[in-house]
Formats: structure tokens, sequence, C-alpha cells
């Protein structure tokens, strides 16, 4: 989709900024494994599952050691591989009307229309099947942190939208990768928060 010139047409580029509860901590072990096994051939199928599998935690106080749980998911913070198989894990649907972009475990889904309802309806109906995979994957999306912005010229707006019967908090700016965004695009924000920071 030429989302580059929603401007140019008049459209309005909607998005959602989701964010994960604890992203690296809920990479299901068993499900990654039986994912990874369908590509991977059989040396590097072994090498991530001996990485993944057997794994044990313990806490020490004192000299006191607590018992030895099994951990069944997660993935080490800070770790090459865990941007890896995060990403396979995090492999969510795609649909025909909207785009991801992601870095790591922030995400937006972003469409484009010149028809605000229709542009609302399709990332309501890509939230929907977001919905299904993440209770699938076992992860958790904070609706408090998640964000709606919809850039445009135009003086309508795109409808509520929804995540688990929540309504995802509208805003008139985000931030994304140290970047503050504006519905027109401006960067006054952005700016300021860097002129204040200078200043500090």
């Amino acid at each position: 989709m030429p989302y580059v010139y929603s401007f140019e047409n008049k459209n309005y580029c909607s998005a959602i900024l989701l964010d994960i509860v604890q992203a690296f901590d809920k990479v299901w072990h068993t499900r990654l494994l039986l994912k990874l096994k369908t590509f991977l051939s059989a040396p590097y199928f072994i090498f991530f599952k001996s990485y993944l599998e057997n794994l044990h935690i313990v806490t020490k106080v004192g000299s006191e050691f607590s018992n030895l749980p099994h951990i069944l998911a997660g993935v080490l913070q800070g770790a090459i591989s865990s941007l890896i198989l995060y990403k396979y894990a995090a492999d969510q649907q795609t649909s025909n009307h909207t785009s991801v972009a992601e870095f790591a475990d922030d995400k937006i889904i972003f469409t484009s229309h010149i028809d605000p309802l229709i542009a609302g309806q399709y990332l309501q109906n890509h939230l929907k099947d977001m919905k299904e995979w993440y209770s699938k994957w076992k992860f958790k999306v904070n609706n408090e942190k998640c964000s709606h912005m919809t850039f445009k010229l135009n003086k309508g707006n795109v409808p509520p939208i929804t995540l688990s019967n929540k309504i995802i908090i509208p805003s008139s700016n985000v931030r994304y990768l140290e970047l503050i965004l504006d519905k027109c695009f401006t960067w006054a924000e952005h700016v300021k928060q860097k002129i204040l920071l200078l200043n500090a």
C-alpha cells in the first residue's frame, strides 16, 4: 500500500502501537520449538533445542538455596539469539489491508484509507486476529500502554479501536524508537523535548 502518499491523497493513516507485557519473558519454548522444527535443518534445530530445553533457575539468599523450578518460557535479555527467537515467535498475522512495522518488541500496525470508518475497520479486523494469536502463544497486551494514532490532514476521525473489549487510548503524540510523532508530522513536540533535554 502506498502509505507514503497518505497525506497527498488526503487519506487517514491510522496506527496502533502495541505494548506486550514482558515480551521476551513470554516466549513459550514448546510451541517455538515446534515452529522451528518445520524449517530448520537438524543441526540448527538441535542447537536451539539444547538452548531452550531443561532450563532451571535458582535463588540464593545467604546460605539458603531455592528449589529448581523448570523454566518453560522466556529468552535471555540482550542475547542476539533472543532477538531472532522472539522474531520467530512473534511472526504474527498479516492482512491485505494493513502493514506492520516492528523493532524487537516495539510493534506498530497501520493502515491507510480515504474513509476513516474503513481505516478503523481494517485495524479492528487485524486486532481481532491478533487477539487469537496472543491467546495461542500466551502473550498479554498491556492495554493501558498501547496507543491509537491517526496521521491526517483531514478534520474527520477514525472511530475508537478496541482490543479485548477495551478501547485503545487515542493520542495526538506517540513515542516510537525515541521519536515523538504527531498527527501532522510537524515534529514540534519532538523538537521541543530535545531542546528541553539539551538545556537540562
